[in-house]
């Protein structure tokens, strides 16, 4: 008997690893949005002065724990 635990797989597996990937495909292409600039935008909403979205632009975070942790899960 083992004791590891795993999760059960389900119907949205296969869509929840392809959105990470992708995911990780457009932060590798810059296509990020900084996390300040989306704080900003969020905690403005229901204000008098509600700001635009944010655009996108390099986002200084390395994401090769992530990489690595996919690539090891999602093969």
């Amino acid at each position: 008997m083992s004791n590891t635990v795993r999760p059960l797989p389900d119907d949205d597996s296969a869509a929840e690893i392809a959105a990470v990937k992708e995911g990780l495909a457009d932060a590798d292409a810059g296509r990020t949005v900084p996390y300040e600039g989306v704080r900003r935008w969020l905690l403005s909403w229901g204000t008098d002065s509600e700001l635009p979205p944010p655009s996108q632009g390099r986002s200084p975070i390395q994401f090769q724990g992530i990489r690595s942790l996919v690539s090891t899960r999602c093969g």
